[in-house]
């Protein structure tokens, strides 16, 4: 194949000759002919990709609100429920990537409540009315003065809905006219033309016209977003006259030097458009393999630096995109969830099994009887129904249960405590999830001792979440081990059948449940004789 430097050069310096014989004897028709329609093409299509920017602006704060909108179904929207809803709108406001000036809510009865603390009642506004008295589940307001802080902004209005599909209020959220001002105002690129928006009603909704319209010719491009918006850009005549007259110059200035520099001029921008796309190239096929590499964008060459910082930007919304849709699946996949709690291996139902078996052999009745209600107890909490979440003392007990059954298994190989420290109990708390742990530090620190071991289960709340320390004793510590199992539950390590498994298991499940800031990380003391899993677990306050 040929590549792009040859295609460049060999036919570029061949035809360049008669190419330029020919511009120079026809072009002053063709310029008089075409320039005006070029002139208003290009500008167009100036024009439209402004509105693409403003579309894709206005699209995705109408989808950020309808989203918020969808999460708050079924909310009461009342001024007793305010503190709840504006501390999800703070929380939503902080999280989100768009720079809103603020959030708010608005009651059936026009009551507003905003993230900055302000209240007032919006029935007489126009934004109001108009989503109010529609079937309409979002919509834009015109440029207005917000009654919160006096700034002119862009409200976007997103209905909420109860399960009956109907309305029990809306969100609101403030956008300034900062960003779309600076979009309106560049509409012309390179050349100063007027630019502003209009609504239907032909009011002005950002920006101005000129206050001197003639001689000037008005180009329109709908918003397709918001179909009451109009962009609107003006074009003095004299501009398009003057751009006539110059081309004329130019073209026959240029074709002359043209002629001489051509060979040289092409040979040498050739290489320059070539190594930036074989660039380009290279990393897209990168990108076909999963890496998501940035590439350096070209800074001699504009639209190559642009393309270069498109390209990087792509890469990071790719990858963002695809992380973001594993979360969503893990998320809404609870056939998923419920297989990792399949997953868990029973051994230790096989041992008690045994146990009970031998002391049925040496006829020790009390102590069969004390493993089987220990057993009944651990199948009634853990085995008996598919609820993921339980009680703090169910989950407790069935940690009871089992650590009763390791005793009566190894005898005084290990002492345990359990201290809740005033916790409250019947709080919800996620199935599965001490056993595990305390299960592993059996097998990788108290069976391995010489000596007796002991082991420790301490609940705490600390920062708004339940900070749970299982701490057992043991000879030694394999630090390269403990390091390489720590970065795996940093990194979401999905369990696998593994040695471990345990803590895995109960990783990735708190992090798909309730979020990257909960799981399991391991600690270990100075002397290398104890280690500590902690579980971070959340305060679930809704009821079970």
């Amino acid at each position: 194949m040929t590549s792009l430097y040859k295609k460049i050069v060999l036919p570029v310096v061949l035809m360049i000759t008669l190419i330029l014989s020919i511009i120079s004897v026809v072009s002053i028709y063709t310029i008089k002919m075409k320039i005006q329609p070029d002139i208003k093409y290009l500008t167009e299509n100036s024009l439209n990709s402004k509105v693409r920017e403003i579309d894709l602006w206005l699209n995705y704060n109408i989808e950020s609100m309808q989203q918020l909108a969808s999460s708050l179904k079924n909310t009461e929207f009342s001024d007793i429920r305010k503190t709840e809803i504006i501390e999800k709108l703070n929380e939503y406001k902080n999280n989100s990537q768009a720079d809103y000036d603020s959030l708010g809510f608005i009651t059936l009865n026009g009551e507003k409540f905003v993230t900055d603390g302000s209240h007032f009642n919006v029935q007489s506004r126009e934004y109001y009315k108009k989503i109010n008295e529609s079937n309409l589940d979002t919509i834009v307001s015109k440029n207005i003065v917000s009654m919160s802080d006096g700034k002119n902004i862009v409200l976007i209005i997103a209905s909420v809905y109860n399960e009956n599909k109907e309305k029990i209020g809306y969100i609101s959220a403030a956008l300034t006219e900062d960003y779309i001002k600076d979009i309106v105002s560049r509409a012309g690129g390179n050349v100063d033309f007027n630019s502003y928006i209009i609504n239907n009603d032909n009011e002005i909704v950002i920006g101005k016209p000129k206050e001197d319209e003639n001689n000037i010719k008005l180009i329109k491009s709908d918003i397709t977003s918001n179909s009451e918006w109009h962009l609107i850009m003006e074009i003095p005549t004299s501009f398009i006259d003057s751009k006539i007259i110059f081309t004329i110059m130019l073209i026959l200035f240029c074709c002359t030097i043209l002629l001489l520099v051509s060979a040289f001029a092409v040979n040498k921008y050739a290489k320059i458009i070539s190594i930036p796309v074989t660039k380009l190239k290279n990393a897209m096929a990168d990108v076909e393999n999963g890496v998501f590499e940035h590439i350096i964008p070209d800074e001699n060459i504009s639209e190559f630096n642009s393309l270069g910082k498109s390209y990087n930007q792509m890469t990071d919304d790719i990858a963002k995109l695809m992380k973001e849709i594993r979360i969503q699946e893990r998320l809404k996949n609870e056939a998923d969830n419920k297989a990792l709690f399949s997953q868990i291996k029973p051994h230790f139902l096989y041992n008690t099994l045994e146990t009970i078996q031998a002391m049925a052999y040496d006829n020790d009745d009390e102590q069969v009887e004390n493993a089987i209600s220990n057993l009944a107890t651990l199948f009634r909490i853990g085995l008996s129904d598919d609820r993921c979440i339980i009680t703090l003392g169910e989950e407790v007990q069935h940690l009871k249960s089992y650590i009763n059954i390791q005793v009566l298994r190894y005898g005084n190989m290990f002492d345990y405590k359990i201290n809740c420290h005033n916790i409250d109990t019947n709080i919800p708390f996620m199935k599965f999830t001490l056993q595990p742990i305390v299960e592993n530090a059996i097998y990788h620190g108290i069976k391995q001792m010489s000596s007796k071991g002991f082991i420790s289960v301490d609940m705490k709340c600390i920062d708004g979440m339940i900070a749970i320390y299982v701490t057992n004793t043991c000879d030694s510590v394999n630090l390269e081990r403990f390091n390489m199992v720590n970065l795996k539950l940093n990194n979401s390590f999905i369990p696998d059948n593994t040695d471990g498994y345990g803590l895995f298991n109960v990783n990735t499940r708190l992090k798909m449940n309730f979020g990257e800031k909960y799981g399991i990380n391991l600690t270990h003391n100075k002397q290398c004789t104890e280690f500590t899993s902690v579980i971070k677990h959340p305060i679930i306050a809704t009821d079970l």
